[in-house]
């Protein structure tokens, strides 16, 4: 009788977990499904006319615009998890369990005004244990990743302690690390981002995000080629702020480059996440959405700073380093 009492017991044990793990799944499928399926009012950017051009002209034209890093907060987890492990030069990497940072750019331009590019981490991971949707939580879960702030250090504090107001955030992607500050923004603030780049999956990741503002996408589609890349656009008209078509990382990842009096300042998102990636040039990982494409931008982001090592490369998650 006791053998077949514990029988019964470990039966209905697997039962309740089978139950917990169908329980578990449904849920993730619904918020899978109810972000995925949202439906989000994207207009066309309003872009001036382009006119084709060189980098040599871009470059040696530079414009009265600024870049100053705002340092969001920090991940911590495997920094392999985004490089392919396969490729010889990982090595390079280093320290690959050191903290990554996370963040955004404050462009200044005098007639024209400020903006972000990418919004970093929300004020909530300062206290509150952050804004990502359970989905993202669990996925950052499963590779051992958390984030984490501190108070004043979310793009919108830092902005209002400068009195500043951004005109827009161009966004190099839309992954929860770089779409989370929005929310601290006052809602008019449009954001801006790669057209196509709002797919079922990026829409599940984010949730809310987006929700509340105007949204703009980048059309790339009948965008000049400048050479290393196939598509730009010069976003002002004035050759001061470039959006770089560079997918890959995500399906339609963008960096940019900033023509700033001091020097061109390229700010790869990314499409490049270290420096040692950018300076071995070390593959992404086979799990972005086209790792080909990735390989492919990384590339011609490295062309540019090798015709023109004149160029500040700011990678995606650390700090740039001293010139």
């Amino acid at each position: 009788m006791d053998s077949d009492e514990g029988a019964t017991a470990r039966r209905t044990e697997r039962r309740r977990r089978l139950l917990r793990y169908a329980a578990i799944g449904a849920t993730l499928v619904l918020i899978l499904v109810r972000g995925g399926f949202r439906s989000l009012d994207v207009a066309a950017y309003p872009l001036p006319v382009q006119r084709p051009t060189t980098w040599e002209e871009i470059l040696a034209r530079p414009r009265p615009v600024t870049v100053e890093v705002l340092l969001t907060g920090t991940s911590d987890g495997d920094r392999r998890v985004v490089l392919d492990e396969s490729d010889p030069n990982i090595k390079e990497l280093g320290d690959h369990h050191a903290p990554s940072t996370v963040l955004a750019y404050w462009v200044h331009h005098p007639t024209e005004g400020d903006y972000l590019i990418d919004a970093g981490l929300a004020r909530a991971f300062a206290r509150e244990g952050g804004n990502y949707t359970g989905l993202l939580r669990l996925i950052l879960a499963l590779i051992g990743a958390e984030s984490r702030s501190t108070d004043g250090a979310d793009v919108a504090s830092q902005l209002r302690s400068r009195g500043i107001s951004p005109r827009a955030v161009f966004l190099t992607h839309l992954h929860g690390d770089h779409t989370s500050g929005l929310v601290d923004l006052p809602a008019p603030v449009p954001a801006v981002f790669g057209r196509g780049e709002d797919t079922f999956m990026q829409k599940a990741m984010i949730g809310d995000h987006l929700d509340g503002r105007p949204l703009y996408a980048l059309d790339f589609g009948e965008a000049p080629a400048l050479p290393p890349f196939e598509h730009v656009l010069d976003l002002l008209g004035d050759g001061s702020i470039w959006a770089i078509s560079t997918r890959g990382h995500s399906p339609n990842h963008v960096s940019y480059l900033v023509n700033a009096q001091s020097g061109p300042v390229l700010i790869t998102g990314d499409a490049c996440a270290y420096h040692a990636q950018f300076e071995h040039r070390i593959r992404p990982t086979p799990g972005v959405d086209d790792q080909e494409a990735a390989i492919r931008s990384l590339a011609g982001l490295r062309e540019l700073y090798d015709r023109f090592p004149q160029t500040q490369v700011m990678v995606g998650h650390e700090p740039p380093r001293r010139r």
